[in-house]
C-alpha cells in the first residue's frame, strides 16, 4: 500500500481546517488505497463524518498513471453545527490540494 500522496495532503490546512485522513486500507491492488478524509477545525473538532471517500491509484511503471478518484458529502458535519461542502472555497481549495500534490502525470478520475 503505498501512502505517499496521502501523507502529503494529511495535515494539510484548507480554509480554517486541517484534513485529517483515516481509515487508509489497500484496494484490489497493492498500488490502490481506499481513505477516508475528515476537516478539522481550529479547537480540535474532526467532522462527524467523512468529507471525501476516496481512492488513489499510485500508478504501475510506464504502464499506468496515478490517479485518485472523490466521492464527496453533500455537508460537512460538526458536533456544534453543518454547512454546505461546496458553499464556500472549500470544495474548490480541496480541488486544487488533490491536485497540488498528485504526481507528474496524475489526474482526477471519474
Amino acid at each position: 500500500m503505498n501512502n505517499g500522496f496521502l501523507s502529503k495532503i494529511d495535515g494539510q490546512k484548507i480554509g480554517g481546517f486541517s484534513l485529517v485522513v483515516e481509515d487508509r486500507r489497500e484496494g484490489r491492488f497493492s498500488e490502490e488505497t481506499n481513505f477516508e478524509l475528515y476537516l478539522e477545525d481550529n479547537e480540535g473538532e474532526k467532522s462527524r463524518k467523512p468529507v471525501v471517500w476516496g481512492k488513489y491509484f499510485s500508478g504501475r511503471g510506464k504502464y499506468y498513471s496515478p490517479w485518485i478518484e472523490l466521492n464527496f458529502a453533500e455537508k460537512i458535519k460538526f458536533k456544534s453545527n453543518s454547512a454546505s461542502f461546496f458553499g464556500g472555497n472549500i470544495g474548490e481549495e480541496l480541488f486544487e490540494t488533490f491536485f497540488r500534490n498528485l504526481p507528474s502525470g496524475g489526474r482526477l478520475k471519474q
